[in-house]
Parts: C-alpha cells; sequence; structure tokens
C-alpha cells in the first residue's frame, strides 16, 4: 500500500481508521471535515495512487473547498467508476458579498466552487463520462450563469 505522510494526514482528517479498508469503500461521507485545496490535492492524489471502483457516494459537504479543490477532484472521477452521487452542496462561497450570502440564508463557511470549478467539473464529466453517475449535487456553491451553462451541456449525457 501507498501510505505516505499526507496519504496518512488526509485519511486522518477524513476519519478513516484502518487504510486497508479503503478499496473496498462504497461510501465517503466526509462531510464539514474542513478540507481545503491543499487536502482536496492530496485527495486527488490518493485516489490516483489507489482508486476506489466501490465507492458510489462521495459526500464533501461544508469543507472549504474552492474552484482548485474541484479542479484538482476533477482528475480523480477516473478512479470512481462506479460513483452514483457526488453531493458538494449546502455551502456559500468566496466571490459574493456578505449580504448577499445573508440574503440567500447562506453562510461564509464552506465549499466556494464557483463557475470555475462547476467548469472543470463539467470539462472532466464530458471528458470523461460516468454513466453510474445520478445526481451531482452542488447547491450552495455560488456558481453562476457561466458554470450553470457549463453543467446544463451535461443534461444531453444523461440518461
Amino acid at each position: 500500500a501507498m501510505v505516505t505522510e499526507s496519504f496518512a494526514r488526509i485519511a486522518s482528517k477524513v476519519g478513516l481508521k484502518q487504510l486497508e479498508t479503503l478499496p473496498t469503500l462504497d461510501e465517503a461521507r466526509w462531510f464539514g471535515r474542513d478540507l481545503d485545496d491543499a487536502d482536496a490535492v492530496e485527495l486527488a492524489a490518493m485516489l490516483a495512487a489507489q482508486p476506489l471502483p466501490e465507492l458510489k457516494y462521495l459526500k464533501l459537504f461544508g469543507n472549504d473547498l474552492g474552484a482548485a479543490g474541484a479542479v484538482a477532484l476533477v482528475a480523480a472521477l477516473p478512479s470512481l467508476s462506479n460513483m452514483e452521487r457526488l453531493d458538494l452542496d449546502n455551502n456559500a462561497t468566496d466571490d459574493v458579498d456578505i449580504h448577499d450570502a445573508t440574503r440567500m440564508g447562506t453562510r461564509r463557511a464552506g465549499n466556494h466552487i464557483g463557475d470555475a470549478g462547476a467548469e472543470a467539473l463539467a470539462a472532466a464529466l464530458m471528458a470523461t463520462p460516468m454513466p453510474s453517475l445520478r445526481a451531482l449535487n452542488l447547491a450552495g456553491n455560488g456558481i453562476g450563469d457561466r458554470g450553470a451553462a457549463a453543467l446544463c451541456a451535461l443534461l444531453p449525457l444523461a440518461s
């Protein structure tokens, strides 16, 4: 197994007790773990080194992921070939002012994927279709018209 210091750190941060169980993991609810863009880069490297073919549900709600984190995770999508649900939802954005965030009932902490991250996710899903993916939840990430348009281009691929 490829257990490096950063690999072990990420595993600890997301609450994995035994790294040996990683290949058989089918559900990962890694929400509220304070994962940031740097962690997403390490997580993507971990997934590239140790693909998770059994993983069907990945929930990264309530972390601190931005566009750079989303772009990093995009690189890991091919190792998640049986993914059915990817939740990066219910978070705020760092590119709206506090009045907009308050009015929308969101909070400032959490994922802030924005248009750039949405465009990266859409491009990755176009390049590497994931026929098993049934739900992609990006609510509350400050995705505007540009990101929404990129994501909408995926709809003809959904069946």
